[in-house]
């Protein structure tokens, strides 16, 4: 068996900051086209001063995710490089369906168990889709990718799903506990979620107020001491 070749470093190794992002997310606002050095400092003005600006701007250009390219007049417009604004497209679409399936399931109505069921599947299928992307593209690209600019923006969305979701289940103890038993199916991953419940859900109960109460409801396998 030959050996595996990475994938090409499209990005430079450098760690990425909240102003960082919110740099590369203002500038590929614009697309393809971008925009001129002067307008992007207009609109940037309420959190960054021109000169942080512009030392920022030349260290996500040496970082390969940010690139100037001529415009009108013989200025120099600012723009995100191709794989980059594939990457914002990403990030948001992965916020346009987080936001999507929160509202599906506030508006949700109950129904008989088979069909909250097939609803619940359908959700977790895509909350699991969306956390896959995640990883699928940390693989490829670098974790600096995936751990410096696509979780940080993605994740407080993600987390509100989750946490919508875990409360749409935990309305319906049946429903709950088929999913869990289903879900669990798989004697390995089975023995590792109730072991690991087993050792520590004094100190999950301690962390969170109840928690541990309703995963018991869900499985009926009462935590260690």
């Amino acid at each position: 068996m030959g050996t595996v070749q990475p994938f090409p470093v499209i990005f430079g190794g450098a760690r990425l900051d909240g102003l960082d992002r919110r740099i590369i997310e203002v500038t590929c606002g614009h697309g393809r086209e971008g925009q001129s050095f002067n307008k992007l400092v207009a609109e940037v003005k309420p959190f960054i001063s021109r000169s942080t600006f512009a030392l920022r701007v030349g260290k996500l250009e040496r970082l390969r995710y940010l690139e100037r390219v001529p415009g009108a007049k013989q200025t120099k417009r600012v723009r995100g490089r191709p794989m980059t604004l594939m990457m914002m497209r990403l990030i948001f679409r992965m916020r346009e369906r987080c936001a999507k399936l929160e509202k599906t399931l506030v508006a949700h109505k109950s129904g008989t168990l088979d069909d909250e069921r097939v609803f619940a599947e359908q959700v977790n299928d895509e909350v699991k889709d969306l956390f896959s992307l995640i990883g699928l593209y940390g693989v490829m690209f670098g974790e600096s990718v995936a751990g410096d600019l696509i979780l940080p923006m993605v994740i407080d969305d993600m987390r509100h799903l989750n946490s919508s979701f875990g409360s749409f289940l935990l309305q319906d103890r049946a429903l709950a506990a088929s999913l869990h038993n289903e879900r669990m199916a798989t004697v390995s991953l089975k023995d590792l979620f109730e072991d690991f419940r087993y050792a520590f859900g004094t100190e999950m109960d301690e962390a969170l107020p109840g928690y541990t109460r309703k995963l018991r409801g869900v499985s009926g396998r009462t935590a260690g001491p």
